[in-house]
């Protein structure tokens, strides 16, 4: 039994609302609906409908005002990757989006998933948006990555896609839908903000490698509420994000100065994470990150947990880093079972990092002001907790009402 009593006392102001003969009512803009099926789709989940799907969210860049492209219930629409290169666009997915299959040698772009260099290099990932606004992803229904043929690439290194990958996304909503079966990690969030990811339920086995949930790398103003990750890595992940292309992880700009490479400002909360690898900060190699709160969140146990996947509440940092991570909140957190149910472990050198194992050194990651309020359940075994600091000690580590 680890039973901790801490008072932690918190306030924080809110501006107040203008007064009402202040507030506008902005009208909307009006809004065109396009469908596939205007482009040729046939949406009966045998034809290859890449180039309709393509045509039809390419076909928002001509309308000034919003854009719908709507995807009809009780329709299967069989695609390729493809990208939405406008602002204001919303991708109403009432019925399936399932990704081509995944076929060896396949260098085409229709009849089955590109995996040339060159496609690669244009669809990194089966669905994707960069430097646009005002983007929203909702509707009810699916999108299906068809993930199993591409899971072994985990460990033939062959490339595999993620299923949605944002970067540098102002205003981004992805609400009511379901993902299926990613390739990869089923969501990334770089550099975006005002981002919202609610009511997204998100499936794969747990013994599916890299299927995280979502990561979150940089950006601000970022919720995820209300959702479920059933999957076979980490379930959310707040990393860093700095110069150079995506994570700023193994960038040489960050480690010699950590402080342009950041990552954090987001708030989870009311989700349920499924066997998955558990509610993480990092890993972290070089950058701050700060400002995340995880408030009731049920972590729950799967067969993949170890001490470097463990489950529960994870802070996790690579030797020699640079850089802090600091102002970390658990909150209402319910543990069923998990490997570790709390961890910070500034060793963290599963084989997927390089250079493995763990290489000698003198620093680390400065870790401080980390608080865990409110934990019930239980773990695996009788280690309910694992504060592994390393060389730098942690600092500021409170623990408040904790009972496992």
């Amino acid at each position: 039994m680890l039973f901790v009593a801490l008072l932690l006392c918190c306030a924080a102001a809110m501006p107040p609302s203008p007064p009402a003969a202040l507030q506008r009512q902005v009208p909307s803009p009006p809004v065109t609906t396009v469908t596939p099926e205007q482009f040729g789709a046939r949406a009966d989940g045998h034809q290859d409908d890449t180039s309709a799907v393509r045509a039809a969210v390419a076909s928002c860049a001509r309308h000034a005002a919003a854009c719908r492209v709507l995807f009809a219930a009780e329709k299967t629409y069989l695609c390729g990757p493809f990208i939405v290169a406008s602002s204001g666009v919303t991708l109403d997915i009432r019925g399936k989006i399932v990704a081509l299959p995944r076929v060896e040698g396949c260098e085409s772009k229709a009849g089955c998933y590109p995996r040339s260099g060159a496609a690669q290099s244009e669809f990194p990932s089966f669905l994707t948006a960069d430097g646009v606004s005002d983007l929203t992803l909702t509707g009810g229904g699916s999108v299906d990555g068809r993930g199993e043929p591409w899971w072994p690439c985990k460990h033939s290194g062959c490339w595999r896609p993620h299923l949605l990958n944002f970067s540098s996304v102002t205003r981004l909503a992805v609400r009511d839908i379901a993902l299926v079966d990613s390739p990869n990690h089923f969501v990334r969030v770089n550099n975006c903000t005002h981002v919202r990811v609610e009511r997204v339920r998100m499936t794969a086995p747990h013994t599916s490698p890299n299927t995280d949930g979502i990561n979150f790398a940089g950006g601000a103003d970022q919720l995820l509420s209300n959702c479920t990750i059933h999957n076979g890595d980490d379930c959310v992940s707040v990393i860093t994000y700095g110069p150079g292309a995506g994570s700023s992880s193994f960038s040489v700009p960050c480690q010699s100065q950590p402080q342009l490479c950041r990552g954090g400002n987001v708030l989870v909360e009311d989700l349920v994470c499924d066997g998955g690898h558990g509610a993480s900060i990092g890993s972290v190699r070089h950058g701050l990150i700060s400002n995340v709160t995880f408030r009731r969140v049920k972590l729950m146990a799967g067969p993949t947990q170890t001490l470097d996947s463990g489950g529960g509440c994870r802070v996790k940092s690579y030797p020699n880093g640079s850089g802090s991570v600091s102002n970390i909140r658990y909150e209402d957190i319910d543990i069923a079972g998990v490997a570790y149910p709390l961890q910070i472990l500034a060793a963290y050198c599963p084989k997927s990092q390089k250079p493995w194992p763990c290489p000698p050194g003198d620093g680390a990651v400065n870790v401080h002001d980390i608080s865990f309020a409110r934990i019930r359940g239980f773990g695996k075994t009788a280690q309910v907790g694992s504060f592994d600091c390393g060389i730098v000690p942690c600092t500021g580590i409170s623990l408040s009402d904790v009972q496992l």
